[in-house]
């Protein structure tokens, strides 16, 4: 007399009353889900074990509904541990992500500084190199005119130099003259 269908706690067909003396939860429904089964049973059964043993009015059933709903909370519970993992993880990597973006612009920053400090840097050595360009030319204007001058007092002062030595020979020649005279007139 064992129906062994499955079992749907705490429902029973309208079409099979219920006796007062069982509660719902005690009675096992067939289903066509066994059909091997299911056309033996035409009325609901008392729960009893495979071995024909009479047991509580608890189905079988309940059992394995409840074995299944605690793999079931497992399974959410490994999948809820599994979230908060992957949550950690995104977590980490947009930290690991908003702090590479922030060294990624803090290097640009140092890179366009940097930029702009050999930017300065080489526009004060050209202002520099000019001044000394025109601070040599100016010093090549002025030496030339030095030696320029030099040339010209050289010149001239050849001129005076020859001009004193003419008299000098003359007032010798003079001199002379004068000497010859006075010793004829001894």
């Amino acid at each position: 007399d064992v129906c062994d269908c499955t079992i749907r706690p705490g429902t029973v067909p309208d079409r099979w009353p219920r006796p007062p003396s069982h509660p719902v939860s005690a009675w096992r429904v067939c289903t066509p889900e066994i059909s091997h089964t299911a056309s033996r049973c035409s009325t609901p059964r008392r729960c009893v074990q495979r071995r024909g043993r009479q047991q509580s009015l608890e189905p079988l059933g309940d059992a394995k509904l409840r074995l299944r709903c605690a793999n079931l909370e497992r399974e959410v519970a490994s999948l809820h541990s599994e979230l908060a993992k992957a949550q950690l993880s995104i977590s980490a990597t947009s930290a690991r992500l908003e702090e590479s973006k922030r060294l990624s612009w803090q290097a640009n920053d140092c890179r366009v500084e940097e930029a702009a400090q050999a930017a300065a840097r080489e526009a004060e050595l050209k202002r520099q190199v000019y001044q000394l360009e025109v601070s040599l030319s100016s010093s090549r204007v002025s030496s030339e005119a030095l030696a320029q001058m030099a040339n010209d007092v050289e010149e001239e002062l050849g001129a005076e130099i020859e001009e004193l030595k003419h008299r000098v020979r003359e007032s010798a020649a003079r001199a002379e003259r004068c000497r010859l005279r006075s010793a004829d007139l001894s």
